[in-house]
């Protein structure tokens, strides 16, 4: 910006070099009469009052005249021309008045000299007047009273010199003329050495009367090196009006002064005090301003500065100090040349345009205001741009229009700003607006706009420190804080409140600019806020963006209250790391979560104290990943709306740790922990409690809209885990790799399991399900306890299960490959029918189940029941059922595997109800105490296709049944000395294709039926313990090796095979029995007693073979 050449110049009034007839020529034409006053006396002439008035007083080519004219005195105009010093003394009481064409009414020119001019009263109308000029080669010296013109083409007081001092003092100059110009002074360019422009006015009005491209001017200063300017009062009016004027085409140390009482300036276009230069230079090297109040009308501008460079005898190039502007127009417009600098100070403004413009190159500003007001349509409070750095001090700035920023700084350097209050109503009309700037550090107080698409503050630059007391938005589209850096910063902020639809509450940006820019040393921006709130819709309170680059700090309090209005958001990727603090997180609106979070790469920790949300679809908070790894941990979260899930994962690459105290939702379908990965992700959860209360919401699940069911590596540890909703299963979890350490689990609704666990994969021999459930309590209808659906191997234990719902099967377990897997369970307890303790079911995996406790209380509510392809082993401490058909141990071991059962305790008191019924390939038994009390139900049955082994430790009993019936190609029944067999059908009922060896050392009976019974395959009966009751056996060939005692209880059939008996021990009969025959026994061999003497007569025990007495053999009657 350049100012336009001034029409009246030195070179029209004083063209520096030519002749004075030239000149005069030029300046005026109107005759004047000669010596009017008598001719000179030693160079000083005096026009005494008594000669007065006098017409028109002219002295021309004389050298070094005094001019005297005395009080009173009354002209019609004075002229003196010449060389050398010319002085001029009209004083006080001295009246100059002229009128007409081209007329000036003081005229003194010294070509080769100095003027002196000292004036009481002058004025002038006319056509092209003048009512003071003066001009010369050296120093000028003007002093009025009272100057004034009118007409067309009038100018008040002209005072020019070529190489010389002008010092100018009026009192009151005032002039009306179509492009009025009160007093203009000149210096010309030729000057050298710091020659000065030096005036004191009183007052100055010009008034333009008509419309005039070169508009009005008050004080016009043209070509000084240096200039001083005090005057109290200036007024100009009209088009391009101007009240003070300096155009300097300065070669060396050109300096501007202003010290100014009160301006007045209205016209299109106008300045009240304006600083400029010619093309020349384009600078003053200095110009300071002092002014107490700037009036400024239309559209005009309260001071306008052009150039201004480096002065090296001053801080500031150009300094301003103002107290009050105000108008309709603008304030303060500075254009400042590069190297220069600016420092503006002022008080008040109050005006219709812009507060306050600077365009200052790579120069420095300082703006130091107090109170800035702005009304019309883009008119910013303060707007700097293009210079190398700036400083703003304002207390207040208030803007009412159409993108009128409370302050734009744009292209700096480095800015540095401090506010008070910043407020702005208009539309688009943004608080505080820095963008492309280097170094942003800000001290702002309370911002509060009301317009829509009027943000708060906008700071984006290189780095960005400083702090914020409050902001407050109420505008549609209008954010809080947009913060953009490329190389962080520190920002504090004590609240942000944002009212409007699309309103953010903080916007922070950080790397993502232009990432090729970014530095070696990661960027690092420090966030600490006290509370943001926002109250629209689509509203978010936080959003952090963030590329290769750091974010870590703290905000207290986030708070929405509209729909579709997130919490705190962030996304960021290329390495970048964020770490935040939150503390309380609410949400109010639907599809308003507290906390979503997007990571493609780098680091994210977030730790929040709570999160609270209360619409529906407004989950407390979702983390996506994309790569990199996440930290995520709560002290509490809460939601209340439906579909509201308390804390939602998803991803398909990176690691995520999920960490919370409490989880709560009581909306129906709203999850407590969603941990939906998918591929490469890898996630933990550390958890406290979970609770849900709506139905179909999971406390914890790994399910999210048909996703979730394949990640890599799971890891999920938890407290308590509550859900109180039908359809609503605490744990519900899917991995590649599985872990759970889970303290215990609640449901009470109907269909709603304990745990549902699933690893897939395809290594049948890789374990990767594993870890331990304290506590499983359901009390819904086919609320499952455990169940687990596994593609390769588990590892699981848990404490306790209690479930009390129809179909509640306490731990359900199923395979559809080769893996098997181990499962511990220290106690089950089912209570509703068809509820088994535990089932297990494997195509072709085999189990290894260990239960210390359990007890089911419903018809076919089996104990533990294994199917599978593969050897398994059940485990079984303590085992009670009640209902009917409800066995204790239920096995089943498809193909070639084997079995292998041990139980301490197991008794079942419903009809139809095993203690132990099995099949597989080849069985092991190891059984303390089994007892059966319910009809037609035996104790053991077990049926394999290879070798069979029953090992008795305590008891097999049943009350309606036999106590074991076992089959096989070999069956080994091996009794302790303390080992009951008791049944109330039948003993052991065997079939043996390679034949059965018992060994028995307990006692083996049966009430009703046979102690020992064979459907098939030789019997050896190793017996040091009893055997009480009958035996039958096949058609094999028997061998019976009676080292204790065999009480006979009637007949025994021993087959058709050749079958001996050995008794080194006891025969007898069974108290009250009168006679026993063995039927089919080829052979028995006593080397032991056989004791008839059971107190009844008549005993009768028959052979059908050969009794063959043996040493010590005897036979008792």
């Amino acid at each position: 910006m350049r100012p336009f050449a001034p029409k009246t110049s030195l070179a029209r009034i004083l063209l520096a070099t030519t002749a004075l007839g030239g000149a005069l020529g030029v300046i005026a034409t109107t005759a004047q009469a000669a010596d009017e006053c008598g001719a000179p006396v030693n160079g000083v002439v005096t026009c005494a009052a008594s000669g007065s008035p006098y017409g028109e007083i002219s002295y021309v080519d004389q050298t070094n005249l005094k001019v005297n004219l005395d009080p009173g005195v009354e002209a019609g105009s004075l002229w003196m021309i010449g060389t050398g010093a010319l002085e001029l003394d009209a004083g006080e009481g001295v009246a100059i008045s002229a009128s007409g064409t081209n007329v000036t009414a003081v005229r003194v020119a010294s070509l080769e000299g100095s003027a002196k001019v000292a004036v009481d009263t002058v004025a002038v109308t006319g056509g092209q007047v003048y009512g003071v000029l003066a001009t010369a080669n050296q120093a000028v010296n003007l002093t009025a009273r009272t100057v004034t013109a009118s007409g067309r083409e009038a100018f008040g007081i002209q005072a020019y010199s070529t190489h010389g001092d002008v010092d100018v003092k009026v009192g009151t100059v005032e002039v009306t003329s179509n492009h009025a110009s009160a007093v203009t002074i000149g210096i010309s360019t030729q000057a050298r050495g710091g020659k000065s422009v030096n005036i004191e006015v009183d007052s100055v009005v010009a008034r333009a009367t008509m419309v005039s491209p070169n508009g009005t001017a008050g004080i016009t200063v043209d070509a000084a090196t240096r200039a001083t300017i005090k005057a109290n009062n200036v007024e100009a009016y009209g088009r391009a009006a101007k009240g003070v004027v300096f155009y300097g085409t300065s070669n060396d140390d050109g300096v501007v002064a202003a010290d100014v009482g009160r301006v007045v300036v209205d016209g299109e276009n106008a300045a009240g005090l304006m600083f400029g230069a010619s093309t020349d230079r384009g600078y003053f090297d200095t110009i300071s301003a002092i002014v107490d109040e700037i009036q400024v009308g239309a559209t005009g501008i309260g001071v306008r500065i052009y150039g201004g460079a480096s002065s090296a005898s001053a801080e500031w190039a150009n300094d301003l100090d103002i107290g009050l502007i105000t108008g309709l127009g603008s304030g303060v417009e500075a254009d400042v040349d590069a190297g220069g600098s600016l420092r503006i100070r002022t008080e008040t403004i109050d005006v219709g345009g812009t507060g306050i413009r600077v365009v200052a190159g790579d120069s420095r500003t300082l703006i130091d205001s107090g109170s800035i007001e702005t009304s019309d349509d883009n008119a910013p409070g303060i707007h700097v741009y293009d210079t190398e750095n700036v400083a703003v001090d304002a207390v207040s700035i208030t803007t009412a229009g159409y993108q009128s920023h409370g302050m734009l700084i744009d292209g700096v350097g480095a800015a540095t700003l401090k506010t008070g209050t910043v407020s702005t109503t208009g539309e688009a009309a943004v608080g505080v607006w820095v963008l492309d700037t280097d170094q942003i550090v800000v001290d702002l107080g309370d911002i509060a706009t009301t317009g829509d698409g009027s943000h708060g503050a906008v700071l984006r630059g290189n780095t960005v420190t400083g702090r914020m007391d409050s902001i407050v938005t109420r505008g549609v589209n209008a954010n809080g804080l947009m913060l953009g850096s490329m190389l962080g910063g520190t920002v504090e902020v004590g609240s942000i409140h944002t009212y409007g639809s699309n309103s953010a509450g903080l916007s922070a940006t950080i790397g993502a600019l232009s990432p090729p820019q970014l530095t070696a040393a990661q960027p690092l921006l420090r966030l600490d806020v006290g509370s943001v709130r926002t109250e629209g819709e689509s509203a978010t309170a936080v959003a952090l963006y963030s590329v290769g680059s750091e974010i870590v700090g703290r905000i207290e309090t986030i708070e929405t209250t509209g729909d579709f209005s997130e919490g705190y958001f962030v996304a960021q990727e290329g390495g970048a790391i964020t770490d935040m603090t939150l503390g309380s997180v609410t949400t109010h609106g639907d599809e308003s979560s507290g906390l979503d979070l997007w990571v493609a790469g780098g680091e994210l920790s977030v730790a929040t104290r709570s999160v609270t949300t209360h619409g529906d679809f407004a989950y407390g908070a979702t983390l996506q990943m994309l790569d990199g790894s996440a930290d995520i941990a709560f002290d509490t979260v809460g939601t209340a709306g439906r579909e509201s899930h308390g804390i939602l994962v998803t991803g398909s690459q990176g690691a995520a740790l999920v960490r919370a105290n409490s989880v709560t939702t009581t909306g129906y379908d709203a999850d407590g922990v969603v941990l939906a990965g998918e591929d490469a992700m890898r996630m933990t959860a550390e958890l406290g409690s979970v609770t849900t209360t709506g139905d179909n919401a999971n406390a914890i699940t790994s399910l999210y809209q048909g996703k979730g069911d394949n990640s890599e590596a799971l890891s999920v540890k938890a407290g308590t885990v509550t859900t109180s909703g039908a359809n609503s299963t605490a744990v519900n979890l899917y991995a590649a790799d599985l872990t759970v350490d889970i303290g215990r689990i609640t449901t009470t609704g109907d269909f709603s399991a304990g745990a549902f666990l699933n690893n897939f994969g395809t290594d049948d021999e890789a374990v990767s399900l594993r870890g331990r459930i304290g506590v499983i309590d359901t009390s819904g209808e086919e609320a499952l306890g455990l169940v687990i659906q596994h593609y390769e191997r588990f590892d699981l234990g848990v404490g306790a299960i209690h479930t009390r719902g129809q179909g509640a099967t306490g731990v359900l377990v199923s395979s559809a490959t080769a893996a098997g897997g181990k499962l511990v369970v220290d106690a089950i307890l089912t209570e509703g029918d068809d509820a088994k303790a535990a089932d297990l079911d494997a195509d072709s995996g085999g189990y290894d189940v260990t239960v210390d406790m359990l007890e089911t209380r419903g018809d076919r509510a089996t104990g533990v029941t294994v199917t599978a392809g593969d050897d398994s082993s059940i485990t079984v401490g303590a085992a009670k059922t009640r209902g009917d058909h409800a066995d204790g141990v239920h096995a089943n071991i498809l193909g070639s595997g084997a079995l292998g059962v041990t139980a301490e305790d197991i008794r079942t008191t419903g009809a139809g109800s095993a203690g132990v019924r099995v099949a597989a390939d080849e069985i092991d038994l190891k059984l303390g105490y089994i007892d059966v009390a319910g009809a037609d139900a035996d104790a053991v049955v077990a049926n394999s296709h290879g070798k069979l082994t029953l090992a008795v430790t305590r008891r097999l009993g049943s009350a309606g049944g036999v106590a074991a019936y076992l089959t096989g190609e070999t069956v080994n029944v091996t009794l302790g000395s303390t080992s009951v067999v008791a049944g109330g059908s039948g003993g052991l009922l065997l079939s043996a294709s390679e034949g059965s060896t018992i060994t028995n050392g307990g006692s083996i009976s049966s009430a009703n039926g046979y102690a020992i019974e064979a459907e098939a395959g030789a019997v050896t009966l190793n017996n040091s313990g009893l055997v009480s009751g009958r035996v039958r056996f096949s058609s094999a060939d028997d061998v019976v090796n009676n080292a204790g005692r065999f009480t006979a209880d009637g007949d025994s059939v021993f087959g058709a095979g050749d079958d001996v008996f050995n008794n080194t021990g006891v025969i007898d009969l069974a108290a009250g029995v009168t006679g026993a025959e063995f039927v089919g026994l080829e052979r028995l061999n006593n080397s032991g007693v056989i004791d008839l003497t059971n107190s009844v007569a008549g005993d009768v025990f028959t052979l059908d073979g050969v009794l063959n007495g043996q040493t010590g053999g005897r036979i008792g009657l």
